[in-house]
């Protein structure tokens, strides 16, 4: 092999060796950023085993018991619409992964920041009806209905 030959085989061979290079950053770098996409998709929804309801349809629910319970998870109340009567107690229990509160949009009611195995308790005492929200994640809504 002549002296061109090798030095033109040679810049081929070192050609080749910075495409494999790049093409292995780029393959790289576009998994990378696929991962941290998947990472902060199941982040911003409250986790992957977590329950997440917020665009589940729901019926609401009357309640004749004196005692009854509203799940908190990341993003839901779950029942949103609870029916109850006066004098019943309404335990919020937070099941989420982040923290949330509950809180009357007209000021009658508030839980507080709680966390993952807290729960709240409320004596329904008054009539009407009674919108509420998590005051961290305003999608979060529900509306307790207190009747005689």
């Amino acid at each position: 092999m002549s002296r061109l030959t090798k030095r033109h085989a040679a810049k081929r061979d070192a050609a080749r060796r910075r495409a494999r290079v790049r093409r292995i950053v780029i393959t790289s770098c576009a998994g990378l950023i696929v991962a941290v996409m998947v990472a902060a998709f199941f982040a911003f929804r409250g986790g992957g085993s977590e329950r997440t309801t917020a665009h589940v349809r729901q019926q609401p629910v009357t309640s004749d018991s004196a005692e009854t319970s509203v799940n908190v998870f990341d993003n839901d109340f779950e029942p949103r619409d609870l029916t109850v009567h006066r004098g019943s107690t309404i335990t919020w229990d937070f099941k989420a992964k982040h923290p949330h509160n509950v809180t009357d949009d007209n000021g009658g009611f508030a839980s507080g920041t709680l966390a993952q195995g807290d729960s709240w308790q409320f004596v329904a005492d008054k009539t009407g009806a009674f919108t509420y929200s998590c005051t961290l994640h305003h999608a979060m809504q529900g509306t307790l209905t207190v009747i005689d």
